[in-house]
């Protein structure tokens, strides 16, 4: 908005400053949503790995995670595809990973001091 208002001030018209400052806006939107997610399924992978190897191998037999190997080790290939995995299996599962940290959060407050 910002950058059509710039575009009517000066003579280049308010439609392509617009257009621009949304592409702009988007992609970054999009650059800091990836870096959250990416963290967030490291998070998920170092806290949580058998709830994750569980969502994968039932859930997404497409993503052909071996059998044989943990999913540190089969993240670790820096693979765009692997990381991209285990981000959905993370969003898949997030409910489960929120209601057991409730849980948490219960059992210490809880707990006698």
């Amino acid at each position: 908005l910002v950058c059509g208002q710039l575009g009517v001030m000066f003579t280049v018209g308010p439609l392509v400053p617009f257009f621009c400052g949304s592409w702009l806006g988007y992609t970054l939107s999009s650059i800091s949503f990836w870096r959250s997610e990416c963290s967030t399924a490291r998070g998920y992978v170092r806290d949580y790995p058998r709830l994750l190897e569980y969502v994968i191998r039932t859930e997404f037999p497409w993503a052909r995670m071996p059998e044989d190997m943990a999913i540190e080790k089969w993240m670790q290939g820096h693979s765009l595809i692997r990381l991209s995995w285990c981000i959905l299996a993370g969003q898949s599962c997030q409910s489960l990973i929120q209601e057991h940290q409730e849980e948490k959060r219960r059992e210490l407050l809880a707990e006698p001091a």
